[in-house]
């Protein structure tokens, strides 16, 4: 599950996430959380397993690989991308 389906399916505001996990001793910015949420960032090491600690293992490492490969899926092709055999 992706963090914010996790987030909406818990109905927490980014703040009140951020606040729950603060009171975890797991501190991150808004806008940390939102680039993680976007895909701009994935968490790494030991913010990963706080992550999937703290929602009970519902959002994983995978869930983040996932929302990588989606954005990198969207980006438009560059010349330099093609095989030059092929164009």
């Amino acid at each position: 599950m992706k963090l914010n389906q996790f987030l909406k399916s818990e109905n927490i505001t980014y703040k009140g996430f951020q606040e729950f996990c603060k009171q975890r001793d797991f501190h991150f910015s808004i806008g940390t959380l939102n680039k993680w949420i976007s895909g701009q960032r994935i968490p790494k090491g030991t913010n990963l397993q706080r992550l999937q600690s703290i929602t009970d293992g519902k959002v994983t490492v995978m869930d983040f690989e996932y929302t990588r490969n989606e954005k990198d899926m969207k980006k438009p092709l560059k010349n330099n991308d093609l095989d030059p055999g092929t164009a």
